[in-house]
C-alpha cells in the first residue's frame, strides 16, 4: 500500500534529520487519534504519542520492511496503551482510599468526570451521548474495542487492521460486527435501565 508522503527507509534508518523529522511528524499524526479514542484523555494522549515516537525512533534498526510503517507504529501504540492501562491500575490499587461518607455522615455522589478537554470538537449538546458511546466502547474486550476504533473512528480498511492486531482481514470483519452488535445491546440496557 502506497503513503502519500512516502519516507525513504533508508536515510530514516540511517538517521537523516529531514527524514527523522517527516516521520515523527507523519507517525504522530497517524496515531494520535487512535490513542485519543482509547485513552480519553488529551493530555495522556499527548504522552503516550510521543513514547511511541521516540520507542520507534530508537528502534529503527529492528523495523523490517515486510510491514508498512504506519502498521509498525500502530502497532507500537497498542502496546503502549495496554502499558498505559496496566500502569493506571497499578497506581489505583496503591492509592490512597477516599472515604464514601463525609464528616456530616452524608452520603456523597461519586461520578466518573471526564474533563472538559477529553476529545476536541465534542460540542457541549452532544457531550453526553458521546460519553456514552465510550463508556460502551469501554466495556467491549479489548481486540473487538481496538477493531472497531480502528475500523470506524481511525477509518483505517480490515486489510490495514489485521497488519496491526496480527490477524486476517475476515476476522476483523468479524470483530468489528460482534463490537457494533455487543455496543447495541450495551447501549440499549443502558437505556433501558434510565427509563426503568
Amino acid at each position: 500500500m502506497k503513503e502519500k508522503n512516502p519516507i525513504d527507509i533508508a536515510k530514516l534508518k540511517a538517521k537523516d534529520l529531514i527524514e527523522l523529522k517527516k516521520f515523527s511528524a507523519m507517525a504522530s499524526s497517524w496515531i494520535f487519534n487512535s490513542i485519543l479514542h482509547s485513552v480519553k484523555n488529551y493530555q495522556d494522549a499527548e504522552e503516550i504519542t510521543q513514547d511511541c515516537v521516540l520507542s520507534a525512533l530508537r528502534s529503527l534498526d529492528t523495523f523490517r520492511s515486510d510491514a508498512s510503517l504506519k502498521t509498525w507504529i500502530f502497532r507500537i501504540s497498542i502496546n503502549k496503551i495496554k502499558d498505559y492501562y496496566r500502569y493506571s491500575s497499578r497506581r489505583k490499587r496503591s492509592a490512597t482510599i477516599v472515604p464514601l461518607v463525609n464528616e456530616n455522615n452524608d452520603q456523597e455522589k461519586y461520578e466518573r468526570e471526564i474533563p472538559d478537554h477529553w476529545h476536541p470538537g465534542v460540542q457541549l449538546e452532544s457531550k453526553e451521548e458521546i460519553e456514552l458511546l465510550f463508556w460502551g466502547i469501554d466495556q467491549l474486550n479489548e481486540n473487538q474495542k481496538q477493531a472497531l476504533i480502528l475500523a470506524k473512528l481511525d477509518k483505517l480498511k480490515y486489510a490495514e487492521i489485521a497488519d496491526i492486531m496480527s490477524t486476517t482481514a475476515k476476522a476483523v470483519e468479524s470483530l468489528v460486527s460482534r463490537a457494533k452488535s455487543n455496543l447495541i445491546l450495551i447501549l440499549e440496557n443502558i437505556k433501558k435501565d434510565n427509563e426503568g
